[in-house]
């Protein structure tokens, strides 16, 4: 079974590695997503035979990422940067190997290692797949999005439960606290105060994401979800002037 390499926030690949307790991956181990899950249908429809030249950034196929992890482009080649292949490749490295100028955005990613389908449909026609697939440029923005919301729903969960549990026992617990006990619990490794302070920053994006875009659509918008009958409005239109008249009097 062949694997892809998609780029994605350090923080949610280190996430979807350690979201599983019992089963934690190192960056080499693939994630796997079952039959029936929105990502492994991205990758149903979305994987295509990529040779070399045709190899976005955001997505690279096994054969491109074993020809990073050995120092050269994702081509092939020549070594460009000698480095130890049993070592993961820094953002700093894959930036380097890709002839771009590591800033700070490009150095704040990592990719996440996920198996692929065994089979796509693409051309009215049934392909097997190999180590040269990867997903086109759409395809890997999906599924990095995917991720992405994936992780701030999970912390939205986690923050929520956090403020409740500490309302009930009145634990005067500080925000920056609740984000270290979160990145702890799913092995989001943060090397200095400055990082950290950074991704404190980051959280009120992080539930602002999860709150507006992932569940602040109505699917009950129109139709008979908002009917309210004569009879409802009538009733609503008298509890409103009874309680007027309450106020006043």
């Amino acid at each position: 079974m062949a694997n892809i390499y998609v780029r994605m926030p350090w923080y949610v690949a280190a996430f979807m590695r350690g979201r599983d307790e019992e089963n934690q991956l190192t960056e080499w181990q693939p994630m796997k997503f079952g039959e029936y899950t929105e990502a492994y249908d991205i990758m149903a429809r979305d994987l295509r035979y990529m040779d070399e030249a045709r190899l976005s950034e955001l997505c690279y196929s096994q054969k491109g990422w074993q020809n990073i992890v050995k120092g050269k482009t994702a081509g092939g080649g020549k070594i460009i940067i000698n480095r130890d292949a049993q070592q993961w490749p820094t953002a700093r490295e894959i930036c380097l190997l890709c002839c771009k100028e590591p800033t700070g955005r490009q150095l704040s990613n990592d990719y996440l290692c996920i198996e692929i389908p065994k089979e796509v449909y693409y051309n009215r026609s049934v392909h097997r797949t190999n180590s040269c697939y990867a997903l086109s440029y759409d395809g890997a923005k999906k599924l990095a999005d995917l991720m992405y919301g994936e992780y701030c729903r999970y912390f939205t969960k986690w923050m929520a439960h956090e403020e409740q549990l500490c309302r009930a026992r009145h634990i005067p617990r500080k925000r920056n606290v609740m984000v270290e006990r979160f990145l702890v619990q799913f092995n989001i490794f943060v090397h200095d105060a400055a990082q950290m302070e950074t991704l404190r920053r980051m959280s009120y994006k992080w539930e602002s994401y999860a709150n507006t875009k992932l569940t602040g659509r109505n699917e009950f918008a129109g139709g008979y979800a908002n009917h309210v009958s004569e009879e409802e409005m009538a009733k609503a239109e008298e509890r409103k002037r009874k309680k007027r008249r309450l106020n006043e009097s």
